[in-house]
């Protein structure tokens, strides 16, 4: 009887560990992925969002160059934009935060076109057609997610 105790008690001890070990797992992601988007993190996103394009359109070494740019200002842009809507979310004005809200819809439409516009320049027509079809698929993917979270 005391055997069957102890192996109960072990194999307890065991699962509060490795439950534990999850938890912590799941902390460190999180964490991780706020200092991803924090200031500095725009040159990594520039960086690979250009690598992505480069593999799948082809681009030459004067395109990659000019895509990075483009892609640095814009997540440089995000970054600003996002610092100044939390503070902006902090106030207590519950109208305003209504605003806010209207305001970000308006200027993340419009900064996904003045990008898709920058990237016109830069790109060929058939790259360019390609990157359209991509960001459609892209967004096709998100609304299923989306759907099936909900």
């Amino acid at each position: 009887m005391k055997k069957l105790i102890l192996i109960l008690l072990s194999f307890i001890a065991f699962n509060l560990n490795a439950q534990e070990k999850i938890e912590v797992k799941k902390e460190n992601t999180k964490s991780e992925q706020q200092k991803f988007t924090q200031g500095n993190e725009a040159k990594a996103l520039a960086k690979s969002e250009t690598k992505k394009l480069t593999k799948q359109l082809d681009l030459s070494s004067e395109q990659q160059e000019k895509v990075y740019e483009v892609y640095l200002n814009h997540f440089e842009g995000e970054f600003n934009r996002k610092q100044k809507i939390k503070k902006m979310m902090d106030s207590k004005d519950k109208g305003s935060k209504e605003k806010i809200k209207q305001q970000l819809g308006k200027q993340k439409r419009g900064g996904s076109e003045a990008l898709n516009n920058k990237l016109k320049e830069v790109l060929t027509t058939e790259q360019y057609e390609k990157y359209l079809e991509r960001n459609k698929l892209q967004q096709k993917n998100k609304q299923k997610k989306l759907r099936a979270k909900n």
